[in-house]
This record gives C-alpha cells, structure tokens and sequence, in this order.
C-alpha cells in the first residue's frame, strides 16, 4: 500500500503541472484559437485536485493545524473563482469581454504564486 503522503504529493503535483500548463496555454493564446484545449486542460486539473482533496478527506488526514492547508485552501477557493471566471468568458454573450478576460487572468497568475507558496509549504510538512 502506497504511503499517503507519497500519493498525495502525486496527485497533487500532477494537479499543479497540469495547472502550470493550462495557464501557459490561456495566457499565450492570442484570441481564442486555443480555447477548447485551456477548457480541457482545466478540466484534467480540477479533476486532480478535487480527487487529492476527497483523497485526505476519505483517509481522514486533514491537517488544519499547518501552514500548508490554509495556503491549500485558499489555492482551491481562487482555482474556483477562475473557474467560474473563465466559464462566463467564454458562454457570456457581450462583445467586449476583455475585462472578464483579464480578471481571469489576474486571478490565475494569484491562484500561480499561492500554489508555489503551498508546494513549498508542503514539502516542509513532508
């Protein structure tokens, strides 16, 4: 049996590479050419966060006395907010939709530095 901790910094970091790549890919697409590829790329890394979140919970190793899980949870509530972001970009019906753009944007690149700050806090946990 895989120690929990190994399958969470997995999970985990396969969530935060995905997250990396999604972001490359939405903020070096001029227009909308790449779209559906950012959509699905931030589909795979929902999935992955949401599966090592529900991983602690179902094994019952919430920690919520380190540094790492408020970080976490913070990460997770702004991956939320660019999410919901990013769905009215793209089903809203308005033609100038450049500010929406940008605080999806602006919100991403946050969402980036706090789970830099979460990896770092996590590998000192570990």
């Amino acid at each position: 049996m895989l120690d929990l901790r190994i399958l969470h910094l997995a999970i985990m970091g396969l969530g935060a590479i995905f997250y990396l790549v999604t972001s490359c890919v939405g903020f070096f697409d001029k227009g909308d050419k790449k779209i559906n590829l950012h959509v699905g790329l931030g589909t795979i890394t929902g999935i992955l966060f949401i599966i090592g979140i529900f991983h602690l919970i179902m094994a019952q190793a919430v920690y919520p006395f380190f540094t790492h899980f408020y970080f976490a949870f913070s990460f997770f509530v702004i991956l939320l907010i660019s999410l919901i972001l990013g769905i009215i970009y793209k089903n809203s019906k308005i033609k100038n939709k450049i500010l929406i753009r940008r605080l999806h944007k602006s919100i991403t690149l946050i969402g980036l530095v706090v789970l830099i700050v979460t990896i770092i806090l996590g590998v000192r946990v570990v």
